[in-house]
């Protein structure tokens, strides 16, 4: 993840998240793969977890900072890790993906751990209920993506939104 850059649209709106999140008085911690040294940037700690992908050591440290929630974008790794942490007080997986098995783990078991998991669209939240999940089907929601009003503002006439596009890792 490039912290000062361009991402695909995952990590766009992980950091658009916690941005937001950190502007309503939460202390926030994003840990990824970063590009360049561990940070704080828009009240958000940036956290490496380097080339082995170190999600118990993230997880530890953040444990050392006492009781958490844990937000996961896309992947099963830390939310299974954390079972076991008292720290932990909640898992949510935000799923960015085409169909409920693309995080590694069967919906069904992962909706034994988990809290939520929350789609961006409901035709998400059905795939991920017809993979498994359907059992539980009050911890699978869906929370749209959205337009954040501080960067894109004003009205656009029909010319412009005819062109309007949204583009993750092709931007």
């Amino acid at each position: 993840m490039d912290i000062h850059g361009p991402n695909s649209g995952a990590e766009t709106a992980t950091r658009f998240l916690a941005r937001t999140l950190a502007e309503l008085g939460e202390k926030i911690v994003v840990a990824a793969q970063i590009i360049g040294a561990e940070e704080t940037i828009d009240g958000v700690e940036y956290w490496d977890l380097g080339p082995d992908f170190d999600t118990q050591g993230a997880l530890a440290r953040m444990s050392e900072r006492g009781s958490y929630y844990l937000i996961s974008a896309g992947r099963a790794q830390p939310l299974l890790e954390s079972r076991r942490d008292s720290h932990c007080l909640s898992r949510i997986l935000i799923s960015h993906d085409r169909s409920g098995n693309d995080i590694g783990i069967k919906p069904q078991v992962l909706c034994r751990v988990l809290d939520y998991v929350v789609c961006v669209s409901d035709a998400q939240r059905e795939v991920f209920l017809k993979a498994g999940a359907g059992g539980i089907p009050a911890k699978v929601v869906t929370l749209f993506n959205g337009v954040s009003l501080n960067l894109f503002s004003g009205t656009p006439g029909a010319a412009e939104l005819s062109e309007a596009c949204f583009r993750g890792s092709a931007c």
